[in-house]
């Protein structure tokens, strides 16, 4: 098939390894004995979040938006960075394609595949107090914080 696209022509073949008047002298046989390059990993996306801590109650209230996926495919757990020890509650999971696959012209604005969110939590807080509701598509998480300490302001690092 071929065919001009402004004043650039363009061809294409069924066999990209074929020379064509376009691309005259290609050769693309020695590229299979080039290492290959590692695969990609999977990508994640980021969920969208609401947080909102609330001094009276010493509750930090986190609100998901999960629309579409069900509570079975997501996973909620509480580890404790090796590095930081930074205590960190994180929401993870898959969300899954609702249109099937593309047929004719398909606008696709929703994000699937895999998410994940961590949030930073006090180093007390243990899986038992975490309440985790999911309702309409939101996930609610409600993180029992203590009495918020005197936050020091910020310090700048110097660069060397």
């Amino acid at each position: 098939m071929s065919g001009t696209a402004g004043s650039n022509r363009y061809v294409l073949r069924s066999d990209p390894t074929a020379a064509t008047p376009a691309s005259p002298g290609l050769d693309l046989q020695g590229l299979s004995n080039l290492p290959a390059s590692p695969p990609l990993a999977p990508r994640r996306f980021n969920v969208c979040t609401d947080m909102q801590y609330d001094p009276t109650s010493n509750v930090l209230l986190a609100m998901l938006e999960l629309p579409g996926v069900k509570k079975t495919d997501v996973h909620i757990t509480l580890a404790t960075c090796p590095y930081s020890r930074a205590k960190l509650l994180t929401v993870s999971g898959t969300s899954r394609q609702l249109l099937p696959p593309d047929r004719g012209h398909t606008v696709r604005e929703r994000k699937s595949g895999e998410f994940v969110r961590s949030i930073a939590v006090p180093p007390e807080t243990s899986i038992q107090d975490v309440h985790a509701i999911m309702e309409d598509g939101i996930l609610t998480l409600r993180i029992p914080c203590g009495r918020a300490v005197h936050a020091e302001p910020p310090q700048d690092v110097p660069i060397a």
